[in-house]
């Protein structure tokens, strides 16, 4: 339903569309809705400085696709979306690098922590069977100092002779205990 308002002989729309009244329709003394204005007689309607006469049921489709012209669309643009992904890219960026170095350093830790437990574990061995410093230790007491030790960052192991500290195959990044 729409609401009209009267001007002489002519019923102008909220939305600007100016309809004149069919002949025998008689006066108009108060707002009305569109249904009560439409008969069976065909008006003419003014959209501007165009005029034109049409049915009842053309102008119901005249209504109808103004409704749809002003109708707001919802959803989002293309320019709101590109915002949105070069924020989340921009964090990104700055995120990753930080979790692969707060990663790359937590594994640094946890190698030096086990190369220290490697180096006690050989101190041990050597002080309860009095080995001198040189002393090349068997394969079997190194595996079993290794068990359960690994390096987090893929590395390997190495127990050297007595004297000398374990070892990981990644010298190069920092896996090493400082004498």
């Amino acid at each position: 339903m729409c609401q009209l308002a009267l001007v002489q002989t002519e019923i102008i729309f909220l939305s600007g569309i100016k309809i004149a009244k069919p002949l025998n329709y008689g006066s108009l003394d108060k707002e009305e809705t569109c249904d009560s204005i439409i008969s069976n007689n065909s008006f003419e309607i003014w959209v501007g400085n165009i005029t034109k006469e049409i049915t009842k049921k053309q102008f119901r489709q005249e209504k109808s696709s103004m409704k749809t012209k002003t109708s707001r669309r919802s959803g989002f643009t293309l320019i709101e979306i590109m915002i949105v992904v070069a924020i989340i890219g921009l964090l990104v960026a700055i995120a990753i690098p930080q979790f692969v170095l707060a990663r790359n350093t937590a594994q640094k830790r946890t190698c030096i922590e086990n190369l220290q437990l490697l180096k006690i574990g050989q101190d041990s061995y050597v002080r309860e069977c009095t080995l001198t410093n040189g002393t090349v230790l068997s394969g079997i007491v190194i595996e079993r100092l290794k068990t359960g030790k690994s390096c987090p960052a893929g590395g390997t192991y190495t127990i050297n002779a007595v004297g000398e500290n374990p070892s990981c195959s990644l010298l190069d990044q920092g896996h090493t205990l400082t004498k």
